[in-house]
């Protein structure tokens, strides 16, 4: 948490390797729920995908961390909301191809689909 504090890349990614994991891929890989929201809210990139290893949220359920793959989740489904509202087409494509939900109900009445309307 210091490193991200004193404003270190959150998306950085390991140059020793031939995948390099980001730090969200390691947190999630981890099942370290409050370390990879920390992480979203400083802006990681949740659709960052790994050549073999996949997603944060794919490794995560993988190795069964549900609370991780929830808050993964919950911020596809943020972020796609956010782009529907402002009529981002490349982002809602990208985060529907990554795995947001786009069923998900934001309120009562208010829906993916209502809000495009």
């Amino acid at each position: 948490m210091a490193l991200m504090q004193a404003s270190a890349d959150v998306n950085i990614g390991n140059n020793d390797s031939e995948d390099p994991w980001t730090p969200l891929h390691i947190a999630a890989h981890g099942g370290h729920e409050a370390i990879v929201r920390e992480l979203i809210e400083r802006g990681a990139d949740i659709t960052t995908e790994i050549e073999y290893d996949g997603r944060a949220m794919g490794m995560a359920a993988s190795k069964g961390h549900a609370a991780v793959v929830q808050a993964i989740g919950e911020a596809f489904n943020k972020q796609l909301y956010l782009a529907v509202q402002s009529g981002d087409e490349m982002a809602m494509y990208a985060l529907v191809a990554a795995g947001a939900d786009v069923n998900k109900a934001w309120t009562n009445v208010e829906t993916l689909l209502r809000i495009a309307a």
